[in-house]
């Protein structure tokens, strides 16, 4: 067992229980304070861009069929945006067929600067977010490197060295990885999909009602999948585990092998370790992928009920 290298998470457990994400969470808690700069400014941006790519649909829909296409006057608000003289595209008066040409240049310019900002934000937010967590990562490496220098000879003469530098290597990546997916991107996903709910529900209130319910099969879906994803998880971590504390037995006793002419017998085992940790892995990914696809269809289905 080489869990004393992790100085995170007590115990033996591998499965992420919710006393085991709590824990984990707990005592990554100053790792995660050492990045709250990098992580508020995250949200910010995320919720920027949300408001910039609906914001700017309303008020260019508006601009384009109601003062573009019908003339009618605009606000005192919009000209303001646009860098237009109030008193006259906001009079109240129907515009004139130059005044709509001039809003229709204005806004083909704003369209195009606010859509290339907002794919560029896009772009770089994700980037962002997978930086952070590097940070993090490379300080729990660092942290666990220090605690295993720490511990007793008897428990390195005890441990597979492929397993610890496995562990090393994969278990700080896996700490990130529920940082990201239990924490971070579900309260982006739930303040994504409070928000278009309620945008769908002042247009199309059956629409907006059928979409929030439908988050409730969705939520069953997920607490479904959750066991089956526990166990592959597990499964293709041992598997690949064992498949690198393999490579580096065969590595490091590279001449006794050879002296007893036992290149064959090596190799087999290493390819039905390989295997192992390749089905292992493919089994954990069909999962993930068959509950995404169920979760789209239930999101479909949602959709074409309000036909």
């Amino acid at each position: 067992d080489a869990a004393p290298i992790l100085g995170l998470v007590p115990g033996t457990q591998d499965v992420l229980d919710l006393r085991t994400i709590l824990a984990t969470f707990w005592r990554t808690a100053p790792y995660l304070r050492a990045q709250a700069g990098h992580f508020v400014l995250y949200y910010l941006l995320v919720a920027f861009l949300g408001l910039l790519q609906l914001g700017g649909f309303f008020l260019f829909f508006d601009l384009l069929m109601n003062k573009v296409f019908m003339g009618e006057s605009l606000s005192s608000v919009q000209a303001f945006l646009l860098g237009l003289d109030p008193a006259e595209f906001a009079s109240g008066e129907p515009l004139s067929r130059a005044a709509r040409a001039v809003i229709r240049t204005q806004l083909a310019w704003i369209a195009c600067g606010t859509l290339g900002f907002g794919i560029l934000l896009g772009a770089v937010t994700p980037y962002y977010l997978t930086w952070i967590l590097q940070r993090v990562n490379q300080m729990l490496r660092s942290t666990m490197i220090a605690n295993a220098e720490h511990l007793s000879l008897k428990f390195h003469s005890d441990t597979r060295v492929g397993d610890a530098i496995y562990r090393v290597f994969q278990d700080s990546a896996m700490v990130t990885a529920v940082i990201q997916n239990v924490l971070i991107q579900p309260s982006v996903a739930v303040f994504t999909l409070l928000f278009n709910v309620a945008i769908i529900a002042l247009f199309n209130p059956y629409l907006g009602a059928l979409c929030a319910a439908g988050s409730v099969p969705l939520i069953v879906l997920v607490g479904w999948f959750t066991p089956q994803l526990r166990v592959r998880s597990l499964a293709a971590r041992v598997n690949t585990s064992n498949l690198t504390s393999g490579i580096q037995e065969m590595l490091g006793g590279i001449r006794t092998i050879k002296a007893y002419a036992q290149e064959e017998r090596m190799l087999t085992r290493f390819t039905s370790d390989s295997t192992d940790a390749l089905v292992a892995a493919y089994q954990l990914r069909r999962s993930l992928a068959l509950m995404t696809l169920v979760a789209i269809f239930i999101m479909a289905v949602c959709v074409l009920g309000a036909d």
